[in-house]
């Protein structure tokens, strides 16, 4: 028997098929509009080889999605400037710690209105 892995999160499973197995596959996991990856787990693992296409976000999820990522980008080397204002003696740590927590809070907003958005 077969030792199960628990060292890494993910691992390689690599196999040949035929070129015309292989357009189906592809073909299949298009129409889907998921992944060959998610397909073959689905398949394999789930017994399930009719799978339901899932919805894609529309242009205006995606910008949105997108310029909130940005702001987290911008939100996180704030973070990293107060953090290094801190250790340097420039900023008193209970200052530090409130404007790191005002942060999250900025960032939780920021996740809530793309919940949100997705929900339509």
């Amino acid at each position: 028997m077969r030792q199960k892995r628990a060292s890494t999160k993910t691992a390689v499973v690599s196999f040949r098929i035929g070129n015309e197995a292989y357009n189906r596959l592809i073909e299949s996991s298009d129409r889907a509009g998921v992944s060959t990856r998610e397909w073959l787990e689905e398949a394999i693992l789930n017994n399930r080889t009719r799978i339901v296409e899932r919805s894609k976000p529309n242009a205006d999820l995606r910008s949105l999605v997108t310029q909130v990522n940005r702001m987290g980008n911008n939100l996180n080397q704030v973070a990293h400037t107060l953090n290094s204002a801190q250790l340097a003696g420039k900023l008193a740590r209970d200052e530090c710690l409130q404007a790191i927590e005002r942060l999250d809070h900025i960032r939780a907003l920021l996740n809530e209105t793309i919940t949100y958005a997705r929900q339509g």
